[in-house]
């Protein structure tokens, strides 16, 4: 199955959101190229230094340069996605993509068989840790530093266990187990099929917004019958201290 990858990258950033040093934005970018090529890899460069622009070059020709700002930025991306694959099969794969994930080996073929082995609508490669937390629960943090643990070997695992977690489906595919989740960020992939499907309603919950409605979008999409699904474990990961996905080693997944 084809994958049509729209990545979008900026220079700016909530400066609450602690990143871990090896999660640069060069870095994240390097790491899906490495896993997935850069064929039909298209950036989108919203507010971009020079510098920046000039980083981006080394890994695709296919450039496009906005300013657009956070929302906006994805609903350029969402357009282009449509108006990239009006030739294209319904089967085809659409990967939208923000620019502080780290991919993890193996993450193209984990992505192609939640749409070729279980037919889902939308997926995405990032297992949220916040799934698994209590935010009722004493022992809950708040914060945007690290607050889970690196065992000895590096591999992020939870600070506090808690019994209560998020209800779900739990499905295999030919690799891995998904999971049916709530929401996730706006790091996603569907297929030709359901953007066509879901083209105008995903403009018009967007449109004239400051963030990207995340949560919103998935309960919409869910109430139509459009489930997303997540792996188990995480195939990528938000590069943010505190919500990085648990039982990888993400220092060494950014700098194989």
């Amino acid at each position: 199955m084809e994958i049509v990858i729209i990545y979008r990258i900026s220079d700016h950033s909530n400066p609450e959101k602690i990143k871990p040093e090896y999660a640069s934005k060069e870095n994240c970018l390097k790491t899906l190229v490495r896993e997935f090529g850069n064929d039909n890899l298209h950036v989108v460069c919203d507010n971009v230094s020079e510098s920046t622009y000039n980083m981006v070059q080394k890994y695709s020709p296919n450039i496009d340069l906005t300013n657009n700002g956070n929302t906006g930025t994805f609903l350029y991306s969402w357009k282009k996605a449509y108006e990239l694959t009006k030739d294209k099969p319904e089967d085809t794969i659409i990967y939208l993509v923000e620019d502080d994930y780290i991919h993890c080996e193996g993450a193209k073929e984990i992505l192609t068989e939640a749409f070729r082995d279980l037919k889902a609508p939308y997926a995405t490669l990032y297992d949220h840790p916040d799934k698994y937390q209590d935010r009722e629960d004493p022992r809950y943090q708040k914060g945007h530093g690290q607050i889970d643990i690196d065992d000895i070997n590096g591999i992020r695992k939870p600070l506090n266990v808690y019994i209560k977690g998020e209800e779900t489906v739990v499905y295999a595919s030919k690799s891995c187990h998904w999971k049916l989740t709530n929401s996730t960020t706006m790091t996603f992939a569907t297929t030709v099929k359901h953007l066509r499907e879901d083209y105008d309603e995903m403009i018009n919950i967007h449109t004239g917004k400051v963030l990207p409605m995340g949560s919103t979008t998935f309960n919409f999409l869910a109430s139509k019958g459009k489930g997303l699904i997540s792996s188990i474990p995480a195939f990528s990961g938000h590069a943010e201290e505190r919500w990085l996905p648990y039982f990888k080693n993400w220092k060494k997944e950014a700098e194989l």
